[in-house]
């Protein structure tokens, strides 16, 4: 579960990875196991969260400027959301690092 929510696996290769470590597992189950569990663990993680930090820092590609701006959840450091944008309005990317950050 862990897997799929921070990687963005899909159900099928994290079947993959946990045959790899030697457990029997088909996507079906997983996801299974996915849909029944891992949104309870992903409502107790938000509910835990402190004060969150965005930061944001310039990003040059050749010719052009991008801005990468990262959220962080102050007390343990844990990034809970990334975002790169054109400009450096903050309305551009608060809105998909609210709902990455929201309770």
């Amino acid at each position: 579960m862990a897997v799929k929510t921070l990687e963005g696996l899909s159900f099928r290769r994290v079947a993959s990875i946990l045959s790899e470590l030697g457990f029997k597992a088909s996507y079906g189950a997983v996801s299974d196991w996915f849909h029944a569990v891992g949104e309870l663990f992903s409502e107790t993680i938000r509910c835990r969260r402190g004060f969150i930090a965005i930061n944001d820092t310039v990003v040059w590609n050749l010719v052009k400027r991008a801005y990468l701006w990262a959220a962080r959840e102050i007390r343990s450091g844990d990034v809970v959301a990334i975002r790169v944008s054109r400009g450096r309005g903050i309305a551009e990317c608060f809105s998909d690092i609210w709902t990455s950050c929201a309770l």
